[in-house]
């Protein structure tokens, strides 16, 4: 009888989530849905916007079924009341703040990049692991690791942007003008504003150029806008051709065009 008793009282309190009764050193169901939960948040908002998250260093982290583990946990463990968010917040916020301070170079340590998410990912392993979830999450990579691929990534967009600079020469500006008059079709003011930019242009590097005709340069132009024009695509587009409009008209001291 003696035992009997023992063994209901076991499991009365396992079947309490505040107070589950565990060994020592695996994680708390509370613990684990809040990984759980911020670690399928941060994901879905990274694969959304192109941001960047740890798991992306992690092979399977971005179909891994995080929100049926989370769902598991809560109906073994979960008492009334409980409030997914209000645990996990904290954590999500955390993770989403280290997704937009990856893309700062001026931000990135090895003490500090992903420092959350990488904490995150190390529980939701070990929960894995505790629970008995399959297949187990993998390890998280060294945070070494990932600010190198930062490091490297910053330096290649930096030699990108130099040499993109380099191209807005007086050619590369009389091929940014005349693309940006073709878009202004049916704004006549705007339309000849820009063609007569893109002529102005033209005449500098005739003039800086010994020995090109018209017709060559009229060549590179036509060239030149039809690549253009093709790589414009959307609002990024636009946004692109009206920083590299912008840029020229500093570059000739004229006003700079607004976007509409």
């Amino acid at each position: 009888m003696q035992a009997f008793m023992i063994v209901t009282a076991l499991a009365a309190l396992l079947s309490a989530f505040s107070t589950p009764v565990l060994a020592a050193d695996l994680p708390k169901p509370v613990d684990c849905v809040a990984a759980y939960t911020s670690l399928d948040v941060t994901r879905s908002e990274a694969l959304s916007s192109g941001s960047p998250w740890v798991g992306m260093f992690m092979s399977g982290a971005e179909r891994m079924d995080f929100e049926t583990r989370k769902n598991s946990l809560l109906q073994k463990f979960k008492p009334s009341g409980f409030d997914v968010a209000t645990i996990a917040n904290p954590l999500r916020k955390a993770m989403k703040e280290e997704s937009l301070l990856a893309r700062v170079s001026g931000s990135l340590s090895s003490q500090s990049i992903f420092s959350h998410q990488i904490a995150g990912v190390t529980l939701a392993r070990a929960c894995d692991q505790a629970y008995g979830f399959s297949p187990v999450l993998d390890a998280p990579p060294a945070p070494e690791v990932v600010l190198k691929h930062f490091t490297d990534l910053f330096a290649r967009e930096d030699s990108d942007k130099a040499a993109h600079s380099k191209s807005l020469d007086d050619l590369g500006c009389s091929v940014r003008f005349m693309t940006a008059a073709g878009f202004s079709a049916g704004i006549a003011p705007v339309q000849q504003a820009m063609t007569q930019r893109a002529q102005a242009a033209a005449m500098r590097h005739m003039r800086a150029t010994p020995g090109l005709t018209q017709e060559q340069t009229a060549t590179m132009i036509n060239r030149g806008v039809q690549e253009l024009a093709a790589k414009l695509k959307g609002d990024e587009g636009r946004r692109v051709l009206m920083e590299d409009l912008n840029k020229c008209e500093a570059r000739y001291g004229l006003p700079l065009t607004k976007a509409n």
